[in-house]
């Protein structure tokens, strides 16, 4: 593995990789709970993300959130940078570059490009010149790896726009959506409500379902239950907390009220679920 790490005393991280396919552990470790974008330099790759299959040809770019996790992927060589909130999210909450921007937050699917020839040269471009700075040690190294970035994304969310005519990224009602998204990523442990998410919004509950119905086929309440489902089973997965304490992590009321709603929407009981889960990785 080929790395590369820069981080502030105040905890703003950014990491570059150059992952080959028997690192692969490596990668799901290193990538969790960052801002990602992945670029395969390979042969075709495959992810799983969030219960998603997603597959990119050569020279295709990923755009993960902290909130994304990369359950099983398979590929030859990715390169990838990968960065915290505290990096990223600066003064562009309503940007459509920042963390809550077209490639972030932005669409109910992953995020992808293919390069262009010009925009390879681009990539290729970038990529050495932060590996460069990287190694760096003066008082610019910051802003100017921030100012790539967001060159980067820049460039990337013109050419998703381009590739993806069909998104309408200056639509008010999109911005609505997107919102809502980031929201939700906020807020999904405590506020489990629609109505509570509107008026953070200054949006009427029935106005924002109908803004749902136009732009996308789940309702704004399976979002917010999607999310939570999502987080409980990583919870089972991932970590040894205890049944009664995922549900009060998540806001339960008590453990039987946090059993029916996994039971109804995965036809299984927590405690089967994490039994299964043992079993498989016997």
């Amino acid at each position: 593995m080929i790395s590369s790490h820069y981080q502030t005393e105040i905890n703003e991280v950014f990491t570059m990789l150059e992952v080959q396919y028997h690192e692969v552990d490596e990668l799901n470790h290193l990538t969790q709970g960052s801002f990602c974008i992945i670029w395969n330099v390979g042969e075709p790759a495959t992810f799983h993300i969030d219960n998603q299959l997603v597959t990119i040809k050569q020279n295709c770019v990923l755009f993960l959130t902290e909130a994304n996790v990369i359950e099983h992927t398979k590929f030859t060589t990715l390169r990838i940078m990968h960065f915290n909130h505290a990096f990223f999210c600066k003064d562009q909450k309503h940007s459509e570059l920042g963390c809550q921007g077209v490639l972030f937050f932005g669409s109910a699917n992953i995020p992808k490009i293919s390069l262009t020839n010009e925009m390879l040269s681009f990539c290729e471009w970038t990529w050495n010149w932060l590996f460069e700075e990287l190694q760096n040690r003066d008082a610019y190294k910051l802003p100017v790896l921030q100012s790539t970035i967001d060159l980067i994304i820049a460039v990337s969310t013109r050419a998703f726009k381009v590739q993806n005519i069909e998104f309408i990224s200056t639509n008010f009602e999109v911005d609505i959506i997107k919102e809502y998204h980031f929201l939700i990523e906020k807020h999904y442990k405590t506020i489990t409500t629609v109505e509570a998410y509107a008026k953070m919004l200054h949006i009427s509950p029935k106005s924002l379902s109908n803004l749902f119905k136009k732009y996308d086929n789940r309702t704004p309440f399976e979002i917010i239950k999607e999310r939570r489902q999502l987080q409980a089973v990583r919870l089972l997965k991932h970590t040894s907390k205890s049944i009664s304490k995922i549900a009060e992590e998540l806001s339960f009321t008590d453990i039987y009220t946090f059993s029916r709603f996994f039971k109804t929407n995965t036809g299984i009981s927590p405690s089967h679920y994490r039994k299964k889960i043992k079993q498989l990785t016997k």
